[in-house]
């Protein structure tokens, strides 16, 4: 399905046509060849152009699937985020969006290189801004989440199989590392986070057995 024939001419992706094709008919050519056939799709991409582009099909389609999960929540919203108000969460999640593909996009990229990628980091974040064509299946109940994850993976590893010259094997294991160095890192922060606060019960135990008044203590 993504095999290309050499003798046809190459098209940029519609996203990068949005101004001549129109806005959503460039968005929804390009999710759909995203999610469908990534390969001729990430062969097509310029990753010497400009990185609006991409970060702004990223940025739109990330936020819009945050607006339609807040709307289906917003009866009962967290009630750590209530007080913050739509606005803030907005912002809030932009924030966190625009550092997290930049801080993904980098750890992956480390093992890229390792892995032999050939192009740079930029081609990195631009594989993984267009990866997120499928977000929106996340909000499908029950199995949307899993849905989605998968499929990004998909995207992603043939993205960068493509665009770093990579085999499939080496653009897996460079893509999947990624979660298993986060899940590394979650679980080193959750080790130290319970032995801190079982030391400090100990020590809060250990006190109160000294501090108890002898009166206090039972007769043998």
């Amino acid at each position: 399905m993504d095999e290309q024939n050499p003798n046809s001419i190459i098209s940029p992706v519609p996203w990068e046509q949005r101004d001549r094709i129109g806005f959503f008919n460039a968005l929804w050519q390009t999710i759909k060849q995203a999610a469908l056939q990534p390969g001729n799709f990430f062969s097509r991409v310029n990753v010497a152009g400009p990185l609006k582009g991409p970060l702004v099909f990223y940025f739109g389609i990330s936020l819009f699937v945050f607006m339609i999960s807040t709307l289906f929540s917003s009866v009962l919203p967290p009630k750590d985020l209530a007080p913050l108000g739509p606005g803030k969460m907005l912002l809030l999640s932009f924030l966190f969006l625009f550092v997290g593909i930049f801080l993904e996009a980098g750890v992956v990229h480390l093992f890229v290189k390792g892995f032999g990628g050939k192009d740079g980091y930029r081609a990195t974040l631009i594989v993984m801004a267009y990866a997120s064509a499928v977000a929106p299946l996340s909000l499908i109940p029950y199995a949307g989440g899993l849905i989605s994850s998968v499929w990004m993976i998909f995207i992603a590893v043939q993205g960068l199989k493509v665009i770093h010259k990579m085999s499939l094997g080496r653009a897996i294991a460079a893509y999947l590392l990624f979660p298993v160095v986060i899940m590394v890192i979650i679980g080193i922060f959750v080790a130290v986070s319970t032995y801190q606060q079982s030391a400090r019960d100990a020590e809060l135990r250990r006190s109160a057995q000294v501090d108890t008044p002898i009166s206090a203590q039972p007769l043998k």
